[in-house]
C-alpha cells in the first residue's frame, strides 16, 4: 500500500463520518427551545435585572423546598414585607415544556404557600416566583430538584 491509497481512504472515511452526522441530524425532529419567545425575554431581561435587583434591596429571599414527592412549600416569611404582595409562580421544567405549570401568589398569615403538583416529575425543576408590593416588582429563581 502507497501513500496515495491512504490518503485516499482517510478521506473517504471522513466524508462517510461526516455525512452519516449530516444525516442523523437532519432526522431530529422534536427540537425544543428552552422558550418559545426567548428573543422577546431576551430583549425584556433587563426588567428581570430589575426585579432581582429590588429583592436585594428588601432583604431575604423566598425558600421553596420540597414537602412531599408532589407538594412544594414556598416560603417567603423571611422576608421584610411579605404580606399584601401578589403574583404568581411558576413551576419551569427544562428537560419537558410540557410539565410546567403556573399558581397564583396565595400565602397564608405565615408567609407560605403549600403547592400541590399533579405531575411532578423526579428531577430539575426552577421555581420562578415574581410578585408586586406597594407598586414594587420583585423576582426570585431557584432550582428544586425532585427525587
Amino acid at each position: 500500500m502507497n501513500w496515495g491509497k491512504g490518503i485516499t481512504i482517510t478521506i473517504i472515511l471522513f466524508v462517510s463520518f461526516i455525512m452519516y452526522l449530516v444525516f442523523t441530524c437532519m432526522k431530529q425532529t422534536d427540537i425544543n427551545l428552552v422558550s418559545a419567545d426567548y428573543y422577546e425575554q431576551e430583549v425584556a431581561y433587563q426588567q428581570v435585572i430589575d426585579k432581582k435587583n429590588n429583592l436585594e434591596k428588601l432583604g431575604g429571599k423566598p425558600v421553596v423546598s420540597v414537602l412531599s414527592p408532589h407538594q412544594l412549600v414556598v416560603d417567603m416569611s423571611e422576608l421584610s414585607s411579605w404580606d399584601h404582595s401578589e403574583g404568581n409562580i411558576y413551576m419551569f421544567r427544562p428537560s419537558n415544556p410540557s410539565l410546567d405549570q403556573q399558581f397564583n401568589l396565595s400565602l397564608d398569615q405565615n408567609g407560605k404557600q403549600v403547592l400541590t403538583m399533579n405531575q411532578l416529575a423526579s428531577g430539575k425543576w426552577i421555581a420562578k416566583i415574581s410578585w408586586s408590593r406597594l407598586g414594587t416588582e420583585y423576582y426570585y429563581e431557584q432550582t428544586v430538584m425532585v427525587p
